[in-house]
């Protein structure tokens, strides 16, 4: 819209300026662009000249109709750049030119670096509003207003701390921007310290004064510097700003480089205040190899739901995630005849098969102008989300471009909705473009013609990370987790750092999609050492799976380092989790009232005590409500483990041995046997060596064991008799025999062994004690709602229900609904995961539809809910029980109908052979890779492969082979596997380490073939493992062909 903007210039000597005047406006919500008031040098010269007035009319974006600040400054660039203002005037036009709004903004100071406080910008705030209306006989009516209750400009006080280090002051200029609740400062020059002339040197606090327009509540800093000058690098440890009016101080902590060749080379930083538990990013989605979603919003800039590419050489990026919404991962593949012009958004909609079941509508945007997203063969991936749609039927894509040469060709969308299971390829083939094909802009693809792949769904977690308020504690580590439950173990998943996170005293919510571990029972989390600053202090970490709202807290307090304390990088923490029978009660007035009661050891008397938090609260590990989680899942043990190695001519081996053990609580982790306690050479023929594993959290029951060499020394082939291992807590015995070689030479050629445990006579018995006295003592249960799919059916209210069993009740399970959340919806099936103590054979339910504290209030169309069916499984048994119910559910009935009681009409037991035990035997599978057939679709890259199935993993296994050109275009290279009987293969993963010339890579598919039951399953790829081709990615996980 045009705004007419006049500038007073006062009539002061030496009041005018030659310097480029911008300015910045801004409205309750929204501002503009900082743009020039004459852009034109030459020009430029004819205005603010002494006692001058000058008006300028700019098409600016449309701020509403209230002006609630002026930001307007120069570039102090030009001889006599100082410039005394004294008020500024923007008019605009309202009611399509019947009415006018003018704005006035006072100044009557300097911009000028020499005179006044030095500062060459200003914010001003309205001094007087002049509303004038057209009436319809052509009168004009006025009306003038001193604003009392809009913003105030108020001084801030900010003092830079530079650390204390060799090189550690800069030369350069500091510039700084302030973020508050109520909007920014603009970036300042940091010109005129108050403590020292020379100002940013080793060791020195330099105070400046700024004026702004009231921020709020600060949380946010960006500080940067030039680089010029000689010594530009800087090392700042902290930045504190004070509300000079409130008195109240922020602390930035920073504690790193802005240099070029130091640290990570960045001469720029976002900085949160101290204790900042809010989001700390624009880049809200990172998934990796381990199927994950990391979300984190830059509260100050927070975009629409929309997507954002994922760039080809770092992770993928996005907009928020709506946390009512479901994900989605949209692969755009553009084809290679596309126009190099496009750089619209692209709109797209999912669509099921009930009716008014759609995701709305989903942006998939450029990440800025003149990028590549939408380049000709450009592979984009987006990570967005939207309405959950159970069973996708069609997608609509377009865009809203008519300009010719500015269409693009669509090869191919794959829409990938992780939390469902389903994943649909669709091929496209076809222009979206006014000036090609049929010059259609807006096309639907149907799913009859889409490749449809299902997989188990991934569940959501939410994770938060406490680094310590310790000095130095933030790191530039690659930070990778791995949970362990009762389901099994998620893959080794990178935490991005994404700039901001992992800090000083910061909090870093990271919500996740993963594979479903059941109940958690330990996390082995750690870094890699590299970086500049490769020590990092963790105080806790807590997870929240967000579907059943099930918490654990992971305490460390402790460092990450090859230097400081122990010099451990990677730790394993137990769980801790709330007491069983907590019971939460709901109230009307939102809040959350949780009363916990437990006795304390040594007979002292019944603690009872109660909590008040609100209920939209992010961090259930709030320091007053730590108490509530006192139960530890696991202790500590001691391991003794006995390699006996055969009697056989060259049996002994010079290699560097290493184990992975596994129980049913997880595994150890790699553990290199390096010290035997029986013998000073170790591994040698017919020899028994000791080695001692000390302070590991316990496996529980132990099931196999991973034992392989490095193939290192001379002599490096090893015949193993067979390994034991006894758990001093229990003193159970554990033996794996093996009797095979673990050699390149002999035997079958492979030097990694999985072994199989058979319990040693007499243990067996308390074994089985142990396993009964180690479990948490609970059970996930699965619970389907099927809403009827008469008219008015669904509800958006909320829904309890308690589970009757043999051997006990449950307690109340509550599903807070709103119309976001759309849950129980008609037609529909919601699917809801529960935790608590074993049941037995459940024989009732209880159903419940109540009334919703944070969701609309009920009238006639949503105070009735039909319900269809419930289905309860047990997932630790695999039975399913069913309760059929067709009934209305009325809210406040006099009859008491909005509550039922149903009774079990049939319950499907599962098989004996699916709860007993698995008995693992080491099994071999013949891979075979194919390479596709492409101009150099060869790669001389190294390969490792993981297969997955329902039993386990293998573990990481490179593809090598001695004197063999692999992975060649158009071959197959085949190499055999050995592990314990996988069962059912689930899923691929397969990268390459990008070393050697041309690591480039096109992947037709792999085969994997069990060689003892000769089963084939094969796992599809088509696509190139590059970081300058396709998604640029160069590790796949691959799902099996359908």
């Amino acid at each position: 819209v045009p705004y007419e903007i006049t500038v007073y210039t006062t009539d002061k000597r030496g009041a005018s300026t030659g310097a480029d005047v911008y300015v910045v406006i801004y409205g309750e919500e929204i501002q503009t662009e900082q743009i020039s008031l004459e852009p034109d040098k030459k020009r430029r010269k004819q205005y603010f000249k002494n006692g001058a007035v000058d008006k300028f009319v700019l098409e600016l974006d449309d701020v509403g109709q209230e002006i609630t600040k002026l930001r307007i400054g120069h570039d102090g660039k030009g001889w006599g750049a100082g410039w005394h203002l004294d008020k500024v005037e923007i008019c605009r036009l309202l009611d399509d030119g019947k009415a006018s709004k003018k704005f006035t903004f006072s100044c009557g100071r300097w911009l000028a670096s020499d005179e006044d406080d030095g500062a060459i910008v200003r914010e001003l705030v309205p001094s007087e509003i002049v509303e004038k209306s057209s009436k319809n006989g052509g009168e004009v009516k006025t009306k003038v207003t001193k604003p009392t209750d809009g913003l105030k400009v108020k001084p801030y006080t900010i003092n830079v701390f530079t650390g204390d280090m060799d090189g550690a002051g800069t030369n350069a200029n500091v510039f700084l921007t302030i973020f508050g609740e109520s909007g920014d400062s603009g970036e300042r020059k940091l010109a005129k310290s108050d403590t020292h002339y020379d100002k940013f040197e080793r060791n020195q606090e330099d105070i400046f004064h700024i004026e702004a327009a009231d921020l709020g509540k600060l949380f946010k800093i960006k500080i940067r510097h030039d680089n010029s000058l000689f010594s530009p690098a800087w090392f700042l440890n902290r930045v504190e700003i004070t509300d000079d009016e409130l008195e109240d101080t922020a602390v930035f902590p920073c504690e790193r480089w802005l240099a070029k060749k130091k640290g990570d080379g960045k001469i720029d930083r976002t900085l949160f205040i101290k204790g900042w538990e809010g989001d700390t990013s624009s880049v809200a989605t990172t998934r990796s190899k381990a199927s994950l979603r990391s979300n984190s919003i830059d509260t100050s800039d927070t975009p629409s739901l929309s997507g954002r590419r994922a760039s080809s050489r770092k992770a993928p990026v996005m907009a928020a995630i709506d946390e009512k919404a479901v994900p989605y991962n949209i692969k755009v593949t553009v084809g290679d005849e596309s126009s190099k012009n496009f750089q619209e958004t692209l709109h797209l909609e999912l669509f099921g098969q009930i009716e008014d079941e759609k995701s709305g509508p989903i942006e998939l945007s450029p990440e800025s102008k003149n990028d590549k997203t939408f380049y000709p063969g450009k592979i984009t991936t987006f990570y967005v989300s939207g309405a959950e749609v159970n069973i996708i039927e069609k997608i609509q894509v377009s865009h809203n471009s008519y300009m010719p040469d500015s269409g693009i060709y669509l090869k191919e969308i794959e829409v990938d909705a992780p939390t469902i299971g389903n994943k649909y390829t669709f091929p496209c083939n076809r222009w979206l473009a006014k000036d090609k094909d049929d010059s259609k802009t807006s096309r639907i693809f149907t799913s009859a013609n889409a490749q449809v792949t299902s997989y188990a769904a991934l569940k959501p977690y939410q994770f938060t990370i406490h680094t310590g308020d310790i000095q130095n504690a933030g790191t530039d580590s690659k930070i990778s987790v791995i949970l362990f439950g009762s389901k099994g173990k998620t893959p080794e998943i990178p935490l991005e750092k994404n700039e901001d996170r992992f800090e000083r005293a910061k909090v870093d919510i990271i919500p996740l999609e993963l594979d479903d571990v059941g109940v958690i029972k330990k996390v082995r989390i750690g870094h890699d050492g590299k970086g500049s600053r490769a020590d990092w202090y963790l105080e806790k970490l807590s997870i929240q799976r967000m579907d059943t709202l099930d918490m654990y807290m992971f305490r460390s307090n402790q460092w990450f380092s090859k230097k400081i304390d122990d010099k451990k990088l990677v730790r394993e923490i137990p769980a801790e989790t709330s007491k069983e029978g907590a019971v939460t009660i709901k109230s009307k007035s939102n809040l959350m009232l949780t009363l916990c009661a437990f006795i304390l050891v040594g007979g002292n008397p019944l603690n009872v005590y109660f909590i008040l938090y609100q209920s939209s609260i992010r961090h259930p590990f709030d320091p007053e409500l730590n108490m509530i989680f006192h139960s530890l899942i696991l202790i500590e043990t001691n391991y003794v483990l006995s390699t006996h190695t055969s009697d056989k001519r060259g049996s002994g081996t010079d290699a560097n041995v290493s184990i992975i053990i596994f129980g049913e609580h997880g595994d150890s982790g790699e553990i290199a046997l390096k010290k035997s306690e029986t013998n000073w050479n170790k591994f040698e023929k017919g020899q028994t060596d000791v080695f001692l594993i000390n302070d590991r959290l316990s496996l529980g029951r132990l099931q196999k064991l991973r034992i392989w060499h490095d193939n290192a020394g001379f002599g490096a082939s090893w015949h193993l008799a067979s390994v034991d291992i006894v758990d001093e807590n229990t003193g159970v015995k554990y033996t794996f025999p093996c009797d095979k070689w673990l050699s390149k030479s002999n035997g079958d050629k492979l030097i990694l062994r999985e072994l199989p445990c058979a319990e040693t006579a007499g243990n067996a018995a308390t074994a089985s004690k142990v396993k009964q006295g180690g479990k948490s003592g609970k059970i996930e249960y699965e619970i389907a709602f099927t809403t009827a799919g008469e008219k008015r059916a669904g509800t958006t209210q909320d829904v309890a229900i308690v589970l009757k069993g043999k051997n006990d009740k449950s307690r109340e399970f509550l599903i807070e609904n709103s119309e976001d959340k759309n849950y129980f919806s008609k037609g529909k099936t919601n699917k809801f995961t529960f935790t608590c103590k074993s049941l037995g054979d459940i024989s009732k339910v209880i159903v419940s539809h109540r009334e919703s504290a944070i969701g609309e209030e009920p009238d006639s169309k949503n105070s009735s809910w039909r319900l269809k069916e419930v289905t309860v499984v047990d997932t630790e048994s695999g039975t399913t029980y069913k309760f059929p119910c067709s009934k209305w559910l009325v809210l406040d009935d006099e009859d008491d109908d909005s509550s039922v009681i149903l009774k079990c009409k049939s319950a499907d037991v599962a098989e004996p052979a699916k709860t007993k035990p698995v008995e693992l035997k080491p099994v071999k599978y013949e891979v075979t890779v194919v390479t596709g057939d492409e101009k150099g679709a060869g790669t001389d890259a190294n390969v490792f492969v993981i297969l997955y199935g329902e039993h386990g993993d293998t573990g990481p296994r490179p593809l090598k082979k001695k004197f063999v050109n692999l992975f060649e275009r158009k071959q197959h290279d085949k190499f055999t596997i050995e592990a314990l009987d996988l069962g059912k293969l689930t899923k691929l993963h397969i990268e390459h380490d990008n070393k050697g010339w041309g690591a480039s890579w096109l992947l037709d598919r792999v085969e994997i073939r069990n060689i003892d039951s000769n089963d084939t399953v094969v796992f599809p790829c088509k696509q190139w493992l590059d970081k300058k081709k396709g998604d640029g990615q160069i590790a796949k996980d691959l799902l099996p062909e359908s």
